[in-house]
């Protein structure tokens, strides 16, 4: 077992040199917990917020602006495909969209592209609302395909498993299903949420 700073301490504590690393190691410690601590009570109030109905076309082009600054630094390009559509559904869904986008954005190397489509399959007579956030990075490995939504998965070397899990728990609660795949013929992979449209409202795609 590994000999941590907290172990050292009773022996060098003396050392003005060590107490500087410790106090750094300390608070960087905290934070991480403190922001685990945060990601698990995101899971735990998903299904528990009162719904209410948004507009998904607004959601996803809000998350685009907020990460709009990183996507540029990183030298990633954005390609939209589909129409807007002002069909509604009921949920909370900010943090649904943007735990993809950031995700797909750090599976990619600078000058990667990451595509986000929105299908209102409920057109042609369905009952599905399609969104999807692809990305160019290397993919996710077949043995994890099956649990990358799994808390404390991750394909990152700091990663903590959990944002993909808070993905889950918001779909799940909102009824909607969220799957992942590599993509055929190109790299990266493609998360896809189906969210399930109230009948009540009418069937069209907005100008």
């Amino acid at each position: 077992m590994p000999t941590t700073a907290a172990q050292l301490l009773p022996s060098r504590g003396a050392s003005e040199e060590f107490r500087e690393m410790f106090s750094r190691t300390a608070g960087r410690e905290i934070g991480r917990i403190d922001d685990l601590l945060s990601r698990f009570r995101t899971m735990s109030r998903a299904s528990q917020h009162p719904m209410e109905t948004v507009d998904v076309s607004a959601t996803l082009r809000d998350t685009l602006e907020t990460l709009h600054a990183e996507m540029e630094d990183r030298q990633i390009r954005l390609r939209e495909v589909g129409e807007a559509t002002r069909r509604p559904v009921l949920g909370k869904l900010q943090q649904l969209f943007l735990n993809l986008c950031l995700n797909a954005i750090q599976a990619m190397d600078p000058g990667g592209e990451r595509t986000v489509r929105l299908a209102d399959l409920s057109e042609g007579g369905g009952s599905t609302l399609l969104v999807e956030v692809a990305d160019t990075g290397s993919g996710i490995p077949d043995e994890l395909l099956a649990t990358v939504f799994d808390p404390f998965v991750t394909t990152k070397p700091h990663g903590t498993g959990l944002g993909l899990a808070i993905c889950r728990g918001i779909a799940d609660a909102h009824h909607a299903r969220l799957t992942a795949r590599n993509n055929i013929g190109r790299p990266g992979y493609t998360f896809t949420v189906e969210f399930p449209v109230p009948s009540a409202h009418p069937a069209r795609v907005a100008p």
